[in-house]
């Protein structure tokens, strides 16, 4: 019913010619839509995470997001992407047309984007960001251990690196289509 009346919508506007709708689609053929697309435009007012900016900005696309819930924690606003006060179409429109108006700016906003994954969000930046904290609580083991409250940081980091293990473990697709995207 909602590609449907999506359709619907694209025929009254006059640009159902011009709109693909694919359905679902393999890792291989969402990896090469990405290859193809200028930008990530994603339209949902209250997404919790947002995967698909995520692998987005992997394969170097500059993002259009609502500066809202997920989006606005991974898109960094004229840095890897643009954000839009929620509501404001007229305001996510005009981001749309500057991105694909100014061909430099979307590739300095991809390749941002690219590395921000790369960095923060890929194995290698969970593992890293990992190692970072375990070294930290070693280096504050000793002092802790003086107040009786060593354990109870030792705790509360190891359930840290787990959960940052947890995130990892979804995350790890990430890897694949980051190397696929170079």
């Amino acid at each position: 019913p909602y590609t449907a009346r999506i359709a619907e919508l694209a025929v009254g506007l006059g640009v159902r010619s011009r709109l693909h709708m694919t359905g679902l689609v393999s890792q291989r053929c969402l990896h090469d839509l990405y290859t193809q697309a200028a930008v990530h435009v994603y339209p949902a007012p209250e997404e919790d995470y947002g995967m698909g900016i995520v692998e987005a900005m992997a394969h170097g696309l500059p993002v259009v997001a609502w500066r809202s819930a997920g989006p606005a924690g991974i898109v960094e606003h004229e840095a890897t992407g643009l954000l839009v006060a929620p509501g404001d179409q007229d305001g996510f429109n005009a981001a749309i047309a500057r991105l694909l108006e100014h061909p430099g700016l979307s590739e300095r906003l991809g390749q941002a984007g690219r590395r921000l994954v790369a960095d923060r969000l890929s194995e290698a930046g969970h593992l890293s960001l990992l190692e970072r904290e375990l070294q930290a609580a070693l280096k504050e083991q000793t002092g802790l251990r003086r107040r009786g409250w060593g354990w109870l940081r030792l705790a509360v980091q190891a359930a840290a690196g787990l959960v940052l293990l947890a995130v990892w473990a979804h995350l790890a697709p990430l890897a694949q289509v980051a190397a696929r995207a170079r």
